[in-house]
């Protein structure tokens, strides 16, 4: 397995459309934050379990202080990341004549790197290309898992998000190119100098869409397998059913949190149910709520909702609560492209 990898940060302003609020307040995407952690830091992890020892970070210099305080706020030290601009000479010096794995740090997968990759390719100018069971494969793509060659159907579906490249495919990583980039161009990009691809398939995985129900799908996804950890919070009057980790600092008084479900450091929760598939960020606070399969992103604010909130997304320091003041009324205060649903 190659021992180097590159994360490649696509510049932002790139995604299809608006987003809708709260989605369009996020940072970029590898700093969206599934399970209480970013994007980034769950493919910094993933491929340092999969036995890849130098990672470089291939992104605008203006992202870098981004990054590494996105990565302290959820407690995770990567000391020995290469921070690479957009200076090919860099990257060649980084990689010095190594095949890598590439990674853009937009989606999580449930295999890890050598069972997904299998025999990476061995030719300096050869791609092994991950794609989604349903991808249709290019002219001269050989598809290892169903051993055909395909002649005329496009490369379809194929996350650009993960592949493994022989040294001289760097070339085709030139931000210029990659921030616009897919399987499809990849694949081409290669196949039209004389290298072969091959396209490895892969049925479990999470790609990251701008959409409140992809964010939530994610979530749900990343908090799969999770391990019990209540040992640095404190817990007065609750129960905990399921695996649920609770971090540093957090307070839970009487509430009933059923996993999979995590509660971010310093988060204060009184009287309230947290349901699967939640995550409670950073420093926030709720009281008198019931929660399920949602995110509620660092420093929110809920407070006596008088039903269950679940399927939602609430922003970082949004506030949702019941107004008890006369006249009794809803009171909400929302931006641009939200969405509200009462029933």
């Amino acid at each position: 397995m190659p021992r180097k990898a590159v994360v490649l940060i696509r510049a932002p302003g790139r995604a299809q459309g608006p987003a809708p609020v709260p989605l369009a307040q996020l940072p970029p995407t590898p700093l969206v934050e599934v399970a209480n952690r970013p994007l980034l830091d769950h493919a910094l992890r993933w491929l340092a379990d999969g036995g890849v020892r130098d990672v470089a970070i291939l992104a605008a210099p203006d992202l870098k202080h981004a990054m590494l305080s996105a990565l302290a706020a959820c407690g995770a030290y990567w000391p020995d990341l290469c921070w690479l601009g957009q200076d090919p000479s860099a990257l060649a010096e980084f990689l010095q004549g190594e095949s890598f794995v590439l990674h853009r740090a937009d989606c999580l997968f449930k295999d890890d790197l050598a069972s997904i990759v299998g025999e990476p390719p061995e030719g300096d100018l050869d791609a092994l290309i991950v794609a989604d069971d349903d991808g249709e494969l290019g002219p001269g793509v050989v598809d290892l898992d169903r051993q055909r060659t395909a002649e005329r159907e496009p490369l379809v579906g194929a996350p650009s998000s993960l592949a493994v490249l022989g040294p001289d495919v760097a070339e085709a990583l030139a931000p210029a190119r990659a921030n616009g980039d897919d399987g499809e161009s990849l694949a081409r990009w290669v196949h039209d100098r004389g290298g072969s691809v091959v396209v490895r398939r892969v049925g479990e995985w999470w790609s990251y869409r701008s959409s409140c129900a992809a964010l939530l799908a994610g979530n749900a996804f990343a908090l799969r397998d999770l391990h019990t950890d209540l040992t640095r919070a404190t817990l007065r009057n609750t129960r905990v059913e399921g695996p649920v980790v609770a971090e540093a600092g957090s307070l839970l008084v009487s509430c009933v949190i059923r996993g999979p479900a995590v509660i971010g450091a310093g988060a204060r929760l009184f009287d309230s149910y947290v349901g699967s598939g939640t995550s409670i960020g950073r420093n926030a606070f709720i009281e008198g709520a019931e929660v399920e399969h949602s995110i509620i992103f660092p420093g929110a604010y809920l407070s006596h909702l008088g039903t269950r909130l679940e399927g939602s997304v609430v922003g970082r320091r949004a506030r949702v609560c019941r107004d008890f003041r006369i006249p009794k009324a809803l009171r909400v205060s929302i931006g641009d492209g939200a969405e509200v649903s009462l029933s």
